[in-house]
């Protein structure tokens, strides 16, 4: 009877030394797998945000090589998703910024999440208008959500451009604190510890497109005022008048040529509606202001002032002054909201893109290479606009 007490301490004592073994061996499981989470998890999250960023890029670049859009909304879903499971990683790995050896390269790699997620946001709030603003310039492009309905689907290059000015503005002061978080965020990134990491070459491109985000800043006010007088410009929302004086380059004027014919025209919503159009000897006989000529223009051998000789000023604002008090004599003449001088230049450039130009009235084709002759040989604005609509 007295064996029984040894073996039943010999079995407790047992008991507890399987109970270590499970014991540690559950701890060894625990930390193992929680060493897997925490290094696996964050690593496949980065690898996916890695991969979906240099999809995005590799999009970016096809497109812009072939001249079209796309594929732009699909690289603004991949640079998102891209930023999300960077933002997964870098949350998994948080204990990394208490570590002093890997401290400053967790620290880049927070900024640079920050700053991907930020131009994804940017270009999230411009991209209507840029997908709009591609089908004015003729990019082809695959309609996202904002262009499924059918006016945006069907509406013509000039519809798309008034839609992508009226929308840029507002885009451009929305997207404006995401560039800036960009950019204060990639001035934060150390990129000498991505030395020997990373190649030379991509090394230096990196540091050099961190700079572009200072200069995109700084542009935004100016595109966005650009924008705003723009529309203006182009009768957005309310009209405007112009007064449009065109100008044979073969005799030579400070602003470009002499005044030859003139052009009321209308800009409403882009669309451009022509009232009067004769040559300047029309107007400047409704004149009723006749000052003296300045001496320049004695070498013209004139006495007075007229409004075909207005131009006399190399500074252009200046000559806008002087036309100015010339129709304002005008009685009845309408109000204008601005000037516009075209030469013969221009005409040329814009037959170079748009092709000749038929005017079966006058038996004649004006093209590129045309035009500074005939204007030589007496074939001008003037003629073609005496009492008929300018082409």
């Amino acid at each position: 009877m007295k064996p029984q007490p040894l073996q039943s301490h010999q079995s407790r004592h047992n008991k507890r030394r399987r109970l270590k073994r499970w014991l540690r061996l559950g701890i060894l499981v625990m930390f193992l797998a929680a060493l897997s989470f925490g290094i696996g998890v964050p690593l496949y999250q980065a690898s996916q945000g890695y991969q979906q960023l240099r999809m995005a890029q590799q999009i970016i670049r096809t497109d812009l090589r072939h001249h079209q859009l796309r594929q732009f909304p699909q690289a603004l879903r991949d640079l998102s998703e891209s930023s999300v499971h960077l933002k997964r990683a870098l949350i998994f790995t948080a204990y990394a910024h208490f570590l002093p050896s890997v401290q400053i390269p967790y620290q880049n790699l927070v900024d640079l999440q920050i700053a991907t997620q930020n131009i994804s946001q940017a270009l999230s709030e411009m991209s209507p208008a840029i997908e709009l603003s591609s089908r004015a310039l003729d990019f082809p492009s695959r309609p996202s959500q904002f262009a499924d309905s059918p006016r945006h689907l069907h509406s013509s290059p000039l519809e798309s451009m008034i839609q992508a000015i009226k929308m840029l503005s507002p885009a451009l002061i929305r997207s404006q604190p995401h560039w800036q978080q960009a950019a204060t965020a990639l001035k934060h990134v150390n990129w000498s510890a991505f030395e020997g990491i990373l190649s030379p070459h991509t090394l230096s491109q990196l540091r050099s497109t961190s700079h572009v985000f200072d200069q995109v800043v700084a542009a935004i006010p100016v595109l966005t005022h650009s924008s705003q007088v723009l529309q203006q410009i182009l009768g957005i929302p309310l009209s405007q008048t112009y007064l449009v004086l065109f100008q044979n380059s073969g005799e030579l004027r400070p602003t470009g040529g002499f005044i030859t014919a003139y052009s009321v025209i209308t800009v409403k919503d882009g669309q451009i509606q022509i009232g009067a159009s004769h040559n300047i000897y029309s107007l400047q006989n409704q004149v009723t202001y006749r000052p003296l000529a300045p001496s320049i223009l004695h070498y013209v051998y004139t006495q007075h002032w007229h409004l075909r000789d207005a131009n006399i000023s190399p500074n252009l604002p200046t000559t806008v002054g002087y036309i100015q008090r010339f129709y304002s004599s005008i009685k009845g003449a309408p109000h204008i909201n601005g000037m516009i001088f075209v030469n013969t230049w221009l005409v040329d450039d814009l037959l170079k893109v748009m092709g000749p130009l038929r005017l079966p009235a006058y038996l004649n084709v004006l093209s590129c290479f045309l035009t500074l002759s005939q204007s030589f040989k007496g074939f001008r604005f003037g003629s073609l606009s005496n009492g008929l609509s300018l082409p």
